[in-house]
């Protein structure tokens, strides 16, 4: 249709035709103007770098100004994404292969770029999921207006207006869009304008259309970037003949004139009747310079747009605002400038509102969050509640000045969504539907949720935990000195002990370094000395080689090399298990420790002794209905398949089950809330393991609202400060009913106690017997000896006499002196 348009034009003789051109029909009407002669102004998309001398752009190429701002921005690496068809970049940067181009393009500007190309794919959510998975945060769509749309609209849906994002859109239409809708997120968004909305002209045009002197141009009517570009299209060609004209152009009304000929021309005449004036007329366009709707127009001899400036906007809660603008310069480069935002007028701004107004504060009373006072009955307002969030407010309140009044959730849910007609209850619905300014409370940030409501920063983190009742401390028996070392490792000892007292007694045999003259007397019979000995008989070796385990010494020692080779290293031995026994003694005896049956999730699915279960309902349960990762999913069938139930209706009896199950129920639940509990009476739980995922409490508020950005600001202030760390540590730690030691785990404790070392002392007392038994069975032995020798003497003289001293001096002394001397006698 378009082409039988232009056509139709040519063969009326028109001298200039403005319109616009879509991309499959782009390169005829190219065509058709230069071979017709026919100047074609056009406020589309401008063609890739081939010549054309006819082709006059309203629409500026954005390719510098792009790149500019990529640099300006700081970007390192971000994704395109963009039509084949339709975009602005990709013949700047991609060729026929995107890997080749995206190479080419990263060696030139040193920037990294993933290319992804909607050409020909009518679904874009697959695209935008895979740019989630890969955390491609910083993205420029090079779309026109409806694909740009679309992907709003998609990435508000998929919950990718976060923090982490910041999106381009290079469509110069869009920012006249209604995009206030898509300011609610926290991400970063980017838009063009080519329009001058401050100019006086943009006023006069205003003007014009409360007169209804534009009104049959219903593009102008709005004064959009595209009805501003045809106006000033319009404008350049008139501007253009006009100069025509005064350089002495003739516009003759008969046909043969400017055809050379006197047949019509058409698109298939052969020969081509060009228009004669058409080359002329271009020209004087390409050379007029003019203030425009869209800002400055001037042309260079190809036709395209130079010296012009395009503002950058940015959408925000309070709505679309100018941050910058950029300005094309002859010498093929151009200026960015960024505006520097005031943000604390911006906040003045949104606090002044809100100063003759208090604020409705949606809270559930759960402890320790937002309990009652104890005579709350007797208060009013604010001061009848206490916990984590009232203090919250208050602290919050001497960052933002504003006024509030905390009213209790009526439903006492936290929110959540109806399946049947999508309405939403508790503390999130009273929110989305505004019958409160904010909801603080221990409120779960989920997509779901952020989806109706905007949460700021979490002002306290949590994630998934087990709670188990806490297990009897472990009991220490008589002998728990001991326990510093194995069972295989004493037994060990014993035996080196043993061993080394053998090698010792045998080295001492062997070596003649270890004998030594012993006895002095003489064979009665032979009168020869018999002197030949050694100290280290079986029984001193044993003893030599316990002094040193023991590290108190003996009074003999190795005279050889070998033996002291064998001494030597038994020290050795002796000194690196004793330093070792007396460090690993101190853990032992000083740390109170706790045995838990189970160490995190992981135990828990290997075994099915103890059960384990959830709320019924609640992002807990979906956690674990929703993971992919195989041990939750075991997890999950394993809750499903028990009878009974493991599953429980609220938080409190899930408690009371983990108090009564004797550590057969664990129950999982919030973090924060376990540790709460551990710290309560009567102090029989305990949190086991890690956390098994992470998430976030945050405050909540309506969609749009302009506190968003003064509250979030305040909860990172607090952040900052430590002030959010030591509100929690009053209310979990300082006010716990269990001490300092409530909770589970490894504690010390201050002394030790007699069970703790009373295997020492058995052991003294059981030395101690053992030593008199063994004396008195010496005395006996030696009795029985005396009395043997009483029977041999009795037959000799003095018998009688002598073996009375010898008797005698057996129980004074042990001395050999004495012996020989009482035998003497």
């Amino acid at each position: 249709t378009i082409l039988f348009s232009v056509c139709n034009h040519i063969s009326q003789r028109t001298h200039a035709i403005v319109g616009f051109w879509e991309s499959s029909s782009m390169s005829t009407i190219v065509s058709y103007s230069d071979t017709f002669s026919v100047p074609w102004i056009t406020p589309s998309l401008p063609l890739p770098d081939t010549p054309t001398k006819n082709v006059i752009f309203l629409h500026p190429k954005l390719e510098k100004f792009l790149l500019d701002l990529v640099y300006k921005l700081g970007w390192k690496q971000f994704t395109l994404v963009f039509d084949q068809q339709e975009g602005i970049l990709h013949f700047l940067i991609l060729e026929h292969l995107p890997v080749k181009a995206t190479l080419a393009f990263a060696l030139k500007w040193k920037i990294k770029v993933q290319v992804r190309n909607l050409a020909g794919e009518d679904n874009i959510f697959p695209t935008l999921k895979e740019i989630a998975c890969r955390k491609e945060y910083k993205v420029l769509f090079d779309l026109k207006l409806t694909r740009s749309m679309q992907i709003l609209e998609k990435i508000k849906v998929m919950g990718m207006l976060s923090m982490d994002y910041h999106y381009i859109f290079s469509d110069l239409f869009l920012i006249e869009q209604d995009l206030m809708k898509f300011g609610h997120g926290a991400s970063n968004l980017t838009f063009f304008g080519l329009v001058e909305k401050s100019s006086d002209l943009y006023e006069s045009v205003l003007q014009g259309q409360s007169n209804n002197e534009f009104e049959s141009l219903g593009h102008i009517i709005y004064l959009q970037c595209d009805a501003a570009l045809i106006y000033d299209a319009f404008s350049a060609m008139a501007m253009g003949m006009g100069q025509a004209t005064s350089d002495g152009l003739v516009f003759n009304s008969e046909l043969d004139d400017d055809y050379g000929g006197t047949e019509r021309a058409t698109c298939h005449q052969m020969p081509v009747l060009s228009l004669n004036t058409g080359d002329d007329i271009g020209s004087a366009i390409k050379r007029v310079q003019f203030q425009g709707l869209s800002g400055n127009v001037e042309f260079d001899e190809t036709g395209q747009r130079v010296n012009y400036g395009i503002t950058i906007y940015s959408l925000d809660r309070l709505g679309v605002n100018s941050v910058g603008r950029w300005t094309d310069s002859s010498d093929g480069g151009g200026d960015l400038v960024m505006d520097e935002v005031d943000l604390v007028e911006q906040t003045g701004r949104i606090l002044e509102s809100y100063k003759n107004e208090t604020l409705i504060v949606t809270t559930i009373v759960e402890e320790p969050y937002v309990v009652r006072k104890s005579n709350w009955r007797e208060l009013v307002g604010n001061d009848r509640f206490e916990g984590f969030c009232v203090d919250l407010l208050k602290e919050i309140k001497k960052i933002v000045p504003i006024k509030y009044r905390i009213k209790p959730v009526q439903d006492g849910q936290y929110g959540s969504k109806n399946d049947k007609d999508g309405t939403w209850n508790g503390m999130i619905g009273e929110v989305k539907y505004q019958q409160a300014h904010m909801a603080v409370a221990p409120l779960t940030i989920t997509s779901a949720r952020e989806a109706v409501v905007d949460f700021t920063k979490p002002f306290m983190t949590l994630g998934i935990s087990i709670m188990i009742k806490k297990p009897e401390k472990q009991t220490y028996n008589i002998f728990s000195f001991l326990d510093p070392l194995s069972a295989e490792i004493w037994i060990c000892i014993v035996f080196a002990y043993i061993g080394v007292s053998v090698v010792l007694y045998l080295v001492s045999r062997f070596s003649p370094y270890e004998w030594h003259r012993s006895n002095l007397s003489r064979n009665e019979e032979k009168h020869d000395e018999v002197d030949a000995a050694t100290d280290f008989g079986i029984f001193n070796s044993l003893w030599f080689s316990l002094g040193a385990f023991v590290q108190q010494g003996c009074d003999i020692s190795p005279k050889s090399f070998s033996g002291r080779i064998v001494g030597g290293v038994w020290w050795l031995f002796t000194l690196i298990v004793i330093s070792s026994y007396t460090a690993n003694l101190a853990a032992f005896l000083t740390v109170d420790k706790m045995v838990s049956p189970i160490a995190g999730a992981e135990d828990l699915v290997k075994q099915n002794v103890i059960k384990y279960g959830t709320l019924k309902s609640g992002s807990t349960v979906n956690f674990f209905k929703q993971s992919p990762l195989p041990t939750y999913e075991k997890m999950w069938g394993a809750m499903k398949s028990q009878d009974p139930s493991v599953f429980v209706r609220s938080n409190k009896d899930g408690i009371a089950r983990v108090r009564a199950s004797n550590g057969k129920y664990a129950f999982l639940m919030e973090s924060t809330l376990n540790d709460y509990i551990e710290q309560r009476r009567p102090c029989n739980t305990m949190k086991v393991g890690p956390n098994i995922d992470s998430k976030g409490y945050g405050i909540a508020l309506p969609k749009g609202s302009p506190l968003y950005d003064t509250i979030n600001l305040a909860i990172l202030t607090l952040r900052e400060q430590g002030k959010l760390q030591k509100l929690k540590n009053y209310w979990w730690y300082d006010k716990s009913e269990c001490g300092s030691n409530g909770g589970g785990g490894a504690t010390k404790t201050p002394a030790l106690t007699l069970g703790n070392v009373a295997g020492v002392f058995y052991i003294l007392i059981g030395g101690m017997v053992l030593a008199i038994f063994t004396a008195v069975m010496e005395f006996w032995y030696h009795a029985q000896k005396i009395r043997s020798l009483k029977k041999k003497r009795q037959k000799t003289k003095g018998g009688l006499f002598n073996v009375s001293v010898i008797t005698i001096r057996r129980f004074c002394t042990s001395t050999r002196v004495y012996n020989r001397f009482s035998i003497r006698i």
